[in-house]
């Protein structure tokens, strides 16, 4: 028996409302064509919001030199007020961080650089692929964040990890690594800078991993609330979070995305091109 009009009409829009016939949730590959998301702050939560920075374009070399000094200080000021709450705040997250790791596909021996690895709450994942021969090297401008980092370290008894201290614009690195791994660190991925430097020092080859948090659809808007309160606490733009790994796509050409969570959340994964 045919379905009465409206009935049919409804749920051909639900169908096309629930990103392209998929059930809400469920996993997807990220569409470039995918609209803004429109974002719902909590009622009656009272934090600054991160502003957008001036378009390179508007800015002189010495005022774009200050934008960036003035933002890693707020990055900074950020990690020192939070330090202490993040892990609590990242706990959800620990399934995506796994799958992050595991898509590196690090084997035995590899090199690694956690890039933001924050209280290196990958670490644990990481050590478990590549043992006690191979390398992480763990990146932070946050010196309370490293103490946890170290802290942690300390306690496990890994003597394979080094923890630096540095903007990820001016790391170096004293090895080449096999794979980078970019975990929920928005401001890094939102900085051309951060990831020349870094992706520029890095084998040919490498595997990149980048997860972290996204505006998710227009019909979670508890998800874009509590994303909307965390981002605030712990990024300093909200720019690009539609799309968080926009800028990664022009460095890894065969870059592959998922979405997660509603659309909260992303791993995007590939390879330096080889012959760089």
């Amino acid at each position: 028996m045919a379905e009465p009009e409206g009935r049919s009409k409804k749920a051909r829009q639900a169908k096309a409302d629930n990103g392209h016939g998929r059930a809400p949730g469920e996993d997807t590959v990220a569409r470039d064509d995918e609209p803004p998301i429109s974002v719902v702050p909590l009622i009656g939560v009272e934090l600054e919001s991160p502003q957008p920075e001036p378009a390179p374009a508007e800015q002189g070399p010495q005022a774009a030199a200050d934008a960036r000094r003035e933002r890693l200080a707020r990055i900074a000021r950020l990690y020192a007020v939070n330090a202490g709450t993040h892990d609590m705040h990242a706990a959800a997250a620990e399934p995506i961080r796994r799958r992050a790791v595991a898509a590196l596909e690090l084997g035995e021996g590899a090199v690694v650089v956690d890039v933001g690895c924050g209280t290196g709450l990958s670490f644990p994942a990481l050590e478990q692929a590549i043992g006690p021969g191979g390398r992480i090297v763990g990146l932070d401008l946050s010196p309370e964040m490293l103490e946890r980092a170290r802290s942690r370290c300390d306690k496990a008894g890994w003597a394979n990890v080094e923890l630096v201290e540095t903007s990820i614009e001016e790391a170096d690195l004293a090895v080449e690594p096999d794979a980078v791994l970019i975990s929920f660190a928005h401001d890094v991925t939102q900085s051309p800078e951060a990831l020349a430097n870094v992706l520029g020092q890095a084998r040919p080859g490498a595997r990149v991993v980048v997860a972290g948090a996204k505006w998710a659809a227009w019909w979670a808007p508890g998800m874009n609330s509590y994303l909307w309160t965390l981002a605030a606490q712990y990024s300093t733009t909200f720019d690009g979070l539609a799309r968080p790994w926009g800028r990664l796509s022009a460095l890894v050409p065969d870059l592959r995305v998922e979405t997660l969570l509603f659309g909260g959340a992303y791993l995007a994964q590939g390879r330096l091109p080889a012959g760089r």
